[in-house]
């Protein structure tokens, strides 16, 4: 069968090396499309009975994975539609799609939703990356299907490309941030004991994060949330 549907969660679990693969297989992916980050996502937000994992074949060979789940509400109205795994607490969200495969794989994918039985009202894509190699075919695949979609492009996501080392990153930043990040050096090794740190493994890379998460925890203590919870 071209098209599966997975709604259990042990169903999900056991997709990870088959995600993986296809994943892997497109450098249009960011880390949001991993298995890792939707199943961890699912697993802690998921409502049960919702899931809608949908799996597209080609010729016996997994084409792409529409990450969706069924919604019960729309800005604030009592809804049911069609949206993406991770739609909060998450940016850059998109389809996994093996390269050269996108048309079949909207067209398949449109067609099995429309034509099926289906207790959602609408399909909802909410911050899709507008530099997606998928918007297009999905756009025109989608209107043969479909007479509305709600799509809306994801919200401003900052991000800083690193270089080789610290000098070369200061080199790349405007005169004035120079500026301000020299002051605050100069200030900060006036007045506290500091230590900067260049973390290049796993190992010390998950001790830095362990840190960073025990910062932010102490911050947030006692203000109604923790933020990083277990």
């Amino acid at each position: 069968m071209p098209v599966r549907v997975f709604t259990k969660e042990e169903e999900f679990s056991a997709l990870q090396s088959t995600w993986q693969e296809l994943f892997d297989s497109n450098p249009n992916n960011s880390p949001y499309q991993s298995w890792h980050w939707n199943y961890t996502w699912w697993k802690h937000f998921g409502t049960s009975g919702a899931l809608r994992l949908v799996l597209v074949e080609e010729d016996g060979r997994l084409i792409g994975i529409a990450p969706l789940f069924v919604a019960r509400r729309f800005r604030g109205l009592p809804l049911k539609h069609l949206t993406f795994i991770a739609h909060k607490r998450t940016d850059y969200l998109d389809f996994i799609v093996r390269p050269g495969n996108e048309a079949g794989f909207f067209r398949q994918l449109f067609e099995f939703l429309a034509s099926g039985p289906r207790d959602w009202f609408f399909i909802e894509l909410k911050d899709f990356c507008e530099r997606s190699t998928n918007l297009l075919p999905l756009l025109r695949e989608c209107a043969r299907a479909f007479p509305a979609l709600s799509l809306e492009s994801v919200q401003l996501c900052v991000t800083v490309a690193l270089t080789s080392s610290w000098d070369e990153f200061v080199a790349t930043l405007g005169k004035r941030v120079r500026k301000d990040v020299g002051y605050d050096r100069r200030y900060l090794a006036k007045h506290l004991a500091v230590d900067f740190r260049i973390f290049e493994s796993a190992r010390t890379d998950s001790a830095a994060l362990d840190d960073l998460i025990k910062i932010y925890r102490g911050r947030w203590q006692g203000k109604g949330t923790t933020h990083f919870d277990e």
